[in-house]
This record gives C-alpha cells, sequence and structure tokens, in this order.
C-alpha cells in the first residue's frame, strides 16, 4: 500500500494553523480575508427623534402666519435664518454622527409634514409632480444645512461620520 504524501488542508479550527509546506487555503473554504487595520465600527442608528424634532420647525410657518407675524420676504428670510441656524447649531454642535444625512432627511421629513398640513388645510390644485420636486428642495437644503454642520464639527476637532 502506498503512503499519501500530498499535504492535507487544514480544517478552520485547527489552532495550529497549515502544516508545514502545504499551500493556503484559498476561496469560500479559506474564510473572510485579512482586513489591514481595525474593523470598521458599524454606523450609529440615525437620532428619529432629533430628525423629526428638527423638521417640526417648519411648523413656525404657518404658526406666524396665523399670529399675523410679518408677512412676505422679512418674515420668509427670518425664518429661514431661524430654522437654518438651528438645525445647524444642534447638529454641529451637538455632534450628532453623519450630519450631512441627518439634516437632508431632517428637510425632507420637514417637506412632508408641509405637504401633510398643506393637504389637511385645503392645500392647492398643483400638479402632483411638484409636490416631488418641493421634497427634492427640501432635502437639498437639508443636505447644504448638514455640510455646514459637518463644517462646525470639524473645526471643533470632534467630527463623527
Amino acid at each position: 500500500m502506498a503512503e499519501n504524501t500530498t499535504p492535507s488542508r487544514p480544517h478552520r479550527s485547527d489552532p495550529a494553523g497549515p502544516a508545514a509546506g502545504s499551500a493556503p487555503v484559498s476561496g469560500p473554504a479559506a474564510g473572510p480575508a485579512p482586513v489591514s487595520g481595525a474593523d470598521p465600527a458599524p454606523a450609529p442608528p440615525l437620532p428619529w427623534l432629533l430628525i423629526g424634532g428638527l423638521a417640526s420647525l417648519v411648523l413656525l410657518w404657518p404658526i406666524t402666519a396665523l399670529l399675523g407675524l410679518g408677512s412676505g420676504a422679512p418674515r420668509a428670510l427670518i425664518l429661514v435664518a431661524l430654522i437654518g441656524a438651528t438645525w445647524i447649531g444642534v447638529v454641529g454642535l451637538g455632534r450628532v454622527p453623519r450630519p450631512v444625512l441627518v439634516l437632508a432627511l431632517t428637510g425632507l421629513a420637514g417637506g412632508v409634514i408641509t405637504l401633510v398640513l398643506a393637504a389637511v388645510l385645503g392645500g392647492s390644485g398643483r400638479p402632483w409632480w411638484t409636490h416631488l420636486v418641493a421634497l427634492g428642495m427640501d432635502a437639498l437644503w437639508g443636505a447644504i444645512a448638514g455640510l455646514l454642520a459637518l463644517a462646525v464639527q470639524q473645526l471643533r476637532g470632534g467630527a463623527r461620520r
């Protein structure tokens, strides 16, 4: 009887590893390839309560209109500056992870609140696609605010993604 001279593959749980002179195990049996450095930490969950709270600031539009506090461009500029500064300040100074995504979702949520409120209060006879454009613009403005919040975080030296 002849003796088998081909080296056998070590079992994955073998602490000794491959025998001397054997070929390394490759392919699906080899398991995941080693990664240089530490494994990346999983992304923290999104702060949905914060997103909803910041998005609810868009309710200042109808509240100020009902109270008769200004009208036209001055009111619009004050409210945009106030809401934007609040979003950037809370997320930037609060060191919220993934500020661009968080504020883009905040802008989108604010747009949804506005659309729902408009539908409940009578809305407008605009075509449906204009609502999609408005939601896209809200998300874009949120993303721009998120970039500014990220800049605030980096200036403070504690940006987390």
